[in-house]
């Protein structure tokens, strides 16, 4: 899975919770088609979706990395 099929995981699951695509990509300053081309591995998340997306509580490590990490202390 690359960098953006994973952040467009991320942000679907995401949308599950809060409502819908549209309205969690615009609180995080992305056009929905960026989301599309993320999807199919086209293209990955640029600095500033990234940033968003961090300060948001995505996993951005995950996104990155494909891996989880365990912040337990």
């Amino acid at each position: 899975m690359t960098i953006g099929e994973r952040a467009a995981k991320c942000v679907r699951d995401r949308a599950r919770q809060t409502g819908t695509v549209k309205g969690e990509m615009e609180r995080l300053g992305v056009s929905v088609d960026c989301l599309f081309r993320w999807e199919k591995g086209n293209t990955a998340p640029f600095a500033y979706a990234l940033q968003q997306m961090a300060l948001s509580d995505y996993d951005v490590y995950y996104i990155l990395t494909g891996e989880r990490k365990n912040y337990e202390a």
